[in-house]
């Protein structure tokens, strides 16, 4: 886990990688890493509420995240 310039990350190359998405994946990312960061307090309810989607629909996105996998196979 890592913090830099107030953001959480999972890996430290993700810095890099975020720099260049658009607003939205750096949103659901940051959504997704705070949910599962240790010692979050942030639930899955208002995570999902903070990306204007259901709580099934951002469980489905942390499915994928866990994964590794954010695009699916079809």
């Amino acid at each position: 886990m890592y913090i830099y310039k107030g953001e959480i990350y999972l890996e430290k190359h993700h810095i890099q990688l975020l720099k260049n998405e658009p607003g939205y994946v750096r949103q659901r990312y940051h959504a997704v890493a705070a949910v599962l960061s240790p010692k979050s307090t942030v639930t899955r309810q208002k995570a999902a509420h903070t990306l204007k989607v259901e709580k099934r629909q951002f469980q489905r996105i942390l499915t994928f995240s866990e994964r590794g996998n954010t695009r699916s196979s079809t």
